[in-house]
């Protein structure tokens, strides 16, 4: 309901579905129903996009919320179903992270900035420096070794400082399920 109402007010010139969408996350989390806010449900809004805006019509026209209420749990459940699919498949590529570590000769600073990597996929070596606490070429050695195990690549034309992506954590990001459908 809180979404509903929140669409219907339309506080904002611009944004108002993103905040909306971004308000029912964060109440569920505040109402400690989800433990992280984790959860996309601009995909499943989006992909029933008319659905959607019929559902909120009737609502508005003719009091219809048991429909409401039933396409907004729908929704959720999707949304739901296509986080855990990520989640796994990001648990699996972690897996096969760690193996490749192994074989690289494991150190504790390489499974830091892995660790590092599946929250920020994108880094510099004195990002890097900075958060293994470590001087600068120790931390383009760790850099150097991810890079040779297919872990990290340098993103082509940048410079002082170079930036290098995870991009099959990211590309797991970007593949959520439903996001392009």
């Amino acid at each position: 309901m809180i979404h509903y109402q929140f669409e219907t007010i339309h506080p904002f010139s611009d944004g108002n579905g993103r905040v909306g969408r971004m308000l029912i996350t964060l109440h569920l989390y505040m109402r400690g129903v989800i433990r992280e806010p984790l959860l996309y449900l601009s995909p499943v809004f989006e992909r029933r996009k008319d659905e959607y805006i019929d559902r909120m019509y009737d609502v508005s026209r003719h009091g219809a919320w048991g429909a409401w209420i039933a396409f907004f749990l729908d929704v959720v459940c999707e949304a739901c179903e296509a986080t855990i699919e990520t989640a796994d498949a990001l648990l699996a590529l972690q897996a096969d992270y760690r193996a490749r570590l192994r074989e690289a000769g494991r150190s504790a600073n390489l499974v830091a900035l892995l660790d590092q990597l599946f929250r920020r996929q994108v880094v510099t070596i004195p990002q890097v420096a900075e958060h293994l606490d470590v001087q600068y070429r120790s931390a383009q050695l760790n850099v150097d070794a991810l890079v040779r195990v297919g872990i990290l690549e340098e993103i082509a034309g940048t410079a002082n400082p170079k930036y290098f992506i995870a991009r099959g954590i990211r590309d797991i990001i970007n593949q959520t399920p439903g996001r392009n459908a």
